[in-house]
């Protein structure tokens, strides 16, 4: 007789950052921001050393900034430091970098649950050594924890699909088919201009002014009827098919964007940026 299945948690949690979209798949709301990003960067150092290559491959390139536009290279310094852009979206990072972001954000939110839960406690001093990881635990190899029979489903972050982010982007009141074709295409050309609102048809530094910045916050328009934000035109987003983005950004017109969902990309850009998606799987199948 098969065993029940007693893993009540996956039922209960909502992978951190993410919406319900499929039976197991959830989409972060919004795109991944310079916050989430100095997170990442700080426990690689704080766990790994400042000089190690684990730490060092978590750097952004912050020549992105220059391009394109020179007026824009003051951002070269500041737009991932400054605590005004805490909330924009991390730019000039590889897809590469983005895939490793997202198995160390698996890492960190198992571990979460797993404390939370009960099953292990919070260990603050980890190191190169010792820290969490989910291969370790099943191995049974953190700390000497058992792993517990129930916990066997993990929350595996990754980069999206083309479809699947296709999918999301057609949960959209703006093309719901059971409105009338004159609202419809009402609120598409209010769309159109809300995303080009901060992108750069004018690019602020030809009037000589940064008074507005090209890049939206992450979660700044209109969310889709899934509460997913920004799925076209902020940033175009790192898709896991090899140089793959999707969606546009700032640095592209409208008429590209609105048209075209796919863009070819091989090394970072201040016009590409990531999210995740996130499903629970069962370890060792």
């Amino acid at each position: 007789m098969k065993k029940a299945d007693n893993s009540k948690y996956i039922n209960e949690i909502i992978p951190p950052g993410t919406v319900k979209v499929g039976i197991n798949l959830f989409y972060d709301q919004t795109e991944n921001s310079n916050l989430d990003w100095h997170e990442y960067m700080y426990w690689k150092q704080r766990v790994f050393g400042k000089n190690s290559p684990e730490y060092k491959a978590t750097l952004p390139d912050t020549n992105v900034w220059l391009e394109k536009y020179n007026c824009l290279k003051d951002y070269q310094s500041i737009y991932m430091h400054h605590p005004a852009y805490r909330n924009f979206p991390d730019v000039g990072i590889s897809q590469k970098q983005a895939e490793a972001y997202s198995k160390w954000r698996s890492d960190r939110v198992f571990e979460y649950i797993l404390i939370k839960y009960g099953k292990i406690k919070v260990n603050p001093a980890q190191d190169s050594n010792s820290y969490f990881s989910i291969e370790r635990y099943y191995a049974g190899q953190y700390k000497g924890y058992k792993p517990d029979s129930i916990f066997k489903y993990y929350p595996c972050y990754r980069l999206p699909t083309v479809e699947e982010w296709k999918d999301v982007l057609h949960h959209n009141p703006f093309i719901d088919k059971s409105w009338s074709d004159k609202r419809k295409m009402k609120l598409i050309n209010y769309h159109i201009k809300s995303l080009t609102e901060f992108q750069a048809d004018i690019v602020p530094c030809l009037n000589d002014s940064l008074f507005e910045f090209p890049i939206a916050s992450a979660g700044y328009f209109t969310p889709n009827d899934l509460g997913i934000y920004n799925l076209r035109g902020n940033v175009s987003e790192w898709t896991s098919e090899k140089d793959i983005c999707v969606g546009g950004g700032w640095m592209d017109c409208k008429q590209v964007i609105m048209k075209q969902d796919t863009f070819l990309r091989k090394t970072p850009s201040a016009n590409i940026g990531f999210r995740n998606v996130c499903e629970w799987k069962e370890w060792g199948k």
